[in-house]
């Protein structure tokens, strides 16, 4: 475990350190929402601790759109898919299929 740790580390040094620092990051983050929209039960993607914030769905439908308006900035292109993941998905399904593959584009 130990190895793999410094192996990590050592890769990202080899590049520019920031923007390997970045990847690590960005990398456990992505792993951390995945892992999350996968466990919430279908039943409690309507969660929200309170009237005035969004709902989880919502909230992993607001990341989808961001990822997909941030990279196609990055690479100077329009959005690959239209906006609108939060207000339009409405299934489990839908949503962690938006996410994944807005974490692949």
């Amino acid at each position: 475990m130990v190895a793999l740790l410094f192996a990590g580390a050592a890769q990202a040094q080899t590049a520019n350190p920031l923007t390997g620092g970045a990847r690590l990051h960005y990398g456990i983050i992505k792993g951390y929402v995945l892992r999350a929209a996968a466990k919430m039960p279908e039943e409690q993607y309507g969660f929200r601790p309170v009237p005035e914030v969004r709902t989880f769905a919502q909230l992993i439908g607001h990341l989808a759109d961001s990822n997909y308006r941030l990279c196609s900035v990055m690479a100077g292109q329009d959005p690959p898919r239209d906006a609108g993941i939060e207000r339009t998905a409405k299934t489990k399904a839908e949503i962690a299929t938006a996410l994944t593959d807005s974490f692949a584009y």
